[in-house]
């Protein structure tokens, strides 16, 4: 399993608009679990932390979630990048669709909301 989902993180590599957190950074496909399940990560929603002004960290929490299911032939396998977090008071999700077939893997294209912008 996780070969496949490792097969489907590494095309992500090639494309214009890849796995990732913020609507403007870059790769971020290896945050996402490595098998089935999802994972809960932390994103700076005000800016960056500067611990020597005693700050609070400036986070909100996303969950990534990878899914995996049988494809449409019994080669292939549909996997799936899922990020979901809350934004002005309603949850937002957005995913990117992969399917692997032997030793190919094809991306199907990507939905859902606008990802949160990186702050400055």
């Amino acid at each position: 399993m996780s070969d496949l989902i490792q097969m489907a993180k590494d095309a992500s590599s090639s494309l214009k608009s890849p796995p990732r957190i913020y609507s403007t950074s870059g790769n971020s496909a290896n945050s996402w679990p490595n098998h089935p399940g999802s994972a809960e990560v932390s994103f700076a929603t005000r800016g960056i932390y500067r611990p020597q002004m005693n700050e609070a960290p400036a986070g909100e929490h996303m969950t990534l979630t990878t899914t995996m299911t049988p494809g449409d032939d019994p080669n292939s396998w549909m996997i799936v990048f899922q990020s979901t977090w809350n934004q002005a008071e309603s949850t937002k999700r957005h995913a990117w669709k992969f399917r692997v077939h032997g030793q190919q893997t094809t991306f199907l294209g990507e939905e859902g909301d606008e990802l949160p912008p990186l702050p400055m």
